[in-house]
C-alpha cells in the first residue's frame, strides 16, 4: 500500500506494471473450482467495509498530515488559554496543511489559506478529584475533574475543570 501511495503522488500509473506470480503444488485446487473461490470470497466478509476500514486506518500510523499556522498577534496568554479549552479562538495570518498516508506527503492536495481564526479543542491528561472545605473544621467536598496542560509549555498554567467549577492555576 505503501508502495501504491508513493506511485498516486509521483502520477506513475501502477496498471502498467508487470509481475511474475509462482505456483507450488499446494495451489492446485482440485474438485469443483467455482464452489472454493465462492468460499474463499465469503470469508473475507463485506469488501466494502473492509476497504474502507483499510483506507482509512492503514497509512496513518503517523498522522493524517502536517500543519503550519502563524498566529497574528497574540500574547502567551491568550495561546495558552486557547490550547486549555477557556479562550476564544487564535487569529491566524497562514495555515498550510499538506496530507500524507504512509509518511509520504501529497503537495497536489496541500490547502494553503491566509487568514482566519483556530479554534483548539484540547485533550485532558486526565481526572483528579478536586476537594473543597470552608473552613479546617469542616467536613471536605469533593468533585471529580478533568485536568488541561499544554505539553509543550511545561511552565504554561493549568487548568482543572469540574462543572461547574473551572481552576486556573497561573
Amino acid at each position: 500500500l505503501k508502495m501504491i501511495r508513493a506511485a498516486d503522488v509521483n502520477g506513475v500509473k501502477i496498471n502498467k506494471r508487470s509481475m511474475s506470480i509462482s505456483f507450488t503444488e499446494g495451489d492446485i485446487i482440485s474438485g469443483d473450482f467455482i464452489k472454493w473461490m465462492q468460499e474463499c470470497i465469503d470469508t473475507q466478509g463485506d469488501y466494502i467495509i473492509e476497504k474502507r476500514r483499510l483506507y482509512t486506518e492503514i497509512g496513518h500510523e503517523k498522522g493524517y498530515g502536517t500543519a503550519k499556522l502563524l498566529f497574528a498577534e497574540h500574547t502567551n496568554d491568550e495561546i495558552f488559554k486557547e490550547f486549555l479549552g477557556i479562550g476564544n479562538g487564535l487569529k491566524i495570518s497562514s495555515f498550510e496543511y499538506v496530507p500524507e498516508r504512509f509518511s509520504v506527503p501529497d503537495y497536489s492536495r496541500k490547502v494553503s489559506e491566509t487568514g482566519g481564526t483556530v479554534y483548539i479543542t484540547p485533550q485532558p491528561q486526565g481526572t483528579c478529584d478536586v476537594r473543597f472545605r470552608s473552613s479546617l473544621t469542616d467536613a471536605a467536598f469533593h468533585m471529580t475533574g478533568m485536568m488541561y496542560a499544554i505539553p509543550f509549555a511545561p511552565v504554561a498554567p493549568i487548568r482543572v475543570s469540574a462543572p461547574p467549577v473551572e481552576i486556573l492555576f497561573s
